[in-house]
C-alpha cells in the first residue's frame, strides 16, 4: 500500500522510521494525516482529519543522555581494556596478548559507532497527537529534528485550510411545519 501512496499525488511522505515491530510512515493530504504502521503480519491505517487535530506535543526526553552515558563509559572500557593489552604486547613480545586487544577492539568499534548514532543526529523525543476522542503516541519520530519538521508541515497544511462554516455564517431558509418546500424569503 505504501508504493500506492507515493504514486498518489494527493498524498505528501511526511515521515518515515521504525517502530519496535515494523515499520511506520506518515502522509499528509490537503484534509487529513494518514498513519500507516507495518508489521510482518498486517497493516494498520488511522486516518486523522486536520480539523480535527487539538494538539500536537513534542516532548524532548533523556534517553540521549542517559544512554550516552552509558554507552561511553562501556566504550572507555573497552578502548581502555584494548590500550592495555596492546600496550602490554608492544613493551612485553612475550606476553601473547594480542588476541585479548582484538577482542577488546571489537565491541570497542561496535561502541563506538553505537555511541555517534546516539549523539550525532539529536536529541530524542517523544510526540503526541490529540484529537477530540483520542491521545496517540506517534510512534516512528523520536529525534527532535525530525518531530520540528513533522510539526511544521502540519500546521503548515492546517493553517491553509480554509475555515469552517458555522450556522452563524450560512442563510438556511426555514421550513414550515409540514411544508415540503423552503418558505420563499421574505420581501
Amino acid at each position: 500500500m505504501e508504493t500506492r501512496l507515493s504514486k498518489d499525488p494527493s498524498y505528501q511522505r511526511l515521515n518515515k522510521g521504525r517502530a519496535i515491530m515494523g515499520n511506520v510512515s506518515y502522509w499528509l493530504a490537503v484534509d487529513h494525516l494518514l498513519l500507516v504502521q507495518v508489521t510482518l503480519a498486517q497493516e494498520q491505517y488511522r486516518r486523522f482529519e486536520l480539523r480535527d487535530l487539538e494538539l500536537m506535543v513534542v516532548r524532548p526526553n533523556s534517553v540521549r543522555r542517559i544512554a550516552g552515558w552509558v554507552v561511553g563509559i562501556l566504550l572507555a572500557i573497552f578502548l581502555g581494556l584494548a590500550g592495555f593489552a596492546t600496550f602490554r604486547t608492544v613493551t612485553n613480545p612475550a606476553a601473547d596478548e594480542a588476541a585479548l586487544a582484538i577482542l577488546a577492539a571489537i565491541p570497542a568499534a561496535i561502541l563506538g559507532i553505537v555511541w555517534l548514532w546516539i549523539l550525532v543526529p539529536g536529541r530524542f523525543c517523544q510526540v503526541r497527537i490529540r484529537t477530540g476522542v483520542q491521545t496517540l503516541f506517534a510512534p516512528g519520530i523520536v529525534r527532535l529534528p525530525k518531530a520540528r519538521r513533522f510539526v511544521a508541515a502540519i500546521r503548515a497544511a492546517v493553517e491553509a485550510m480554509p475555515a469552517p462554516l458555522d450556522a452563524h455564517s450560512v442563510a438556511v431558509p426555514a421550513v414550515e411545519p409540514g411544508a415540503t418546500e423552503p418558505a420563499p424569503p421574505a420581501p
